[in-house]
């Protein structure tokens, strides 16, 4: 059984698991996406990272609900849909700069997780805002 705690301990600290113990918005998606061999392979990585921030807002978006009335709920859940809204617009304008070209994809990507990483940040600041005294 100790030997098994010490290979569990040694895996646990290993490089391999350094990704896991760092939180989604605070990862180098840029640098993850770019090290890719090919436009398909980053498009992926791309794709990878845009879910994984997705799920990382829902998590905080779900969290700063528990803190809120029916009013407030309300009122977080059309500041999500119309920020939705925002950065597919903001994206799809910066993307098109390449006019449907491989790099347009990409580009669109790179602002979609841009701007995911910061609506982590602003959601945790309007919570804290909303519960501070």
């Amino acid at each position: 059984m100790r030997y098994l705690l010490i290979i569990f301990f040694l895996f646990q600290t290993s490089p391999l698991f350094a990704d896991d113990m760092i939180a989604p918005e605070d990862k180098d998606w840029q640098t993850f996406m770019e090290d890719a061999q090919d436009n398909y392979s980053m498009k992926r990585r791309g794709d990878e990272a845009m879910r994984t921030l997705a799920l990382r807002i829902d998590e905080v978006l779900k969290e700063t609900e528990k803190d809120l009335d029916k009013i407030g709920f309300d009122l977080l859940t059309q500041n999500q849909q119309a920020w939705e809204k925002q950065i597919r617009t903001k994206c799809s304008f910066l993307a098109d700069t390449y006019r449907g070209g491989s790099q347009a994809d990409l580009a669109f990507r790179f602002c979609i997780v841009a701007e995911q990483k910061a609506r982590i940040s602003e959601v945790r600041s309007m919570h804290q805002y909303r519960t501070s005294p």
